[in-house]
């Protein structure tokens, strides 16, 4: 597990950055799975590569520090997730609301069934984590 830092460069007339961080490899879906530093900004989309498996990509957060990484739930306790266990999701695109990302510092990608347990992902899977400026959303 690597904490990512998005390469910012020179903000685009959409105020998007893009930070690439690799997929879990093992079968519990989340360990050795890259967090990436969202520093003041906020989740608007997630390109996967090729080589995913089939799953759900539900999210882990933290506001504080990388040692505590959370399951994030929303208002009414489901895992705030994206995707289907029936189907393989490489090279597509999944859009976010920005707003129900903002409150975190860190965020982290888990790999998961649709009951819960882990799917460990090939070899070289990525998702490019695209970020929002907040106060642009």
């Amino acid at each position: 597990m690597t904490t990512i830092n998005p390469n910012r460069g020179s903000f685009t007339a959409t105020s998007r950055t893009v930070g690439t961080v690799n997929l879990s490899t093992n079968v519990d879906g989340i360990t050795g799975a890259d967090i990436i530093d969202m520093g003041g900004l906020a989740l608007s989309a997630i390109k996967l590569s090729t080589g995913v498996n089939a799953c759900i990509y539900a999210f882990r957060g933290s506001m504080e520090t990388t040692a505590s990484m959370l399951p994030i739930y929303n208002s009414v306790n489901g895992r705030v997730a994206a995707g289907t266990s029936s189907v393989a999701m490489g090279g597509r695109i999944m859009a976010f609301d920005p707003p129900q990302f903002s409150g975190y510092r860190y965020l982290q990608i888990e790999t998961i069934t649709s009951t819960g347990g882990g799917v460990a992902m090939g070899s070289g899977a990525t998702a490019d984590i695209c970020l929002a400026d907040r106060s642009k959303t």
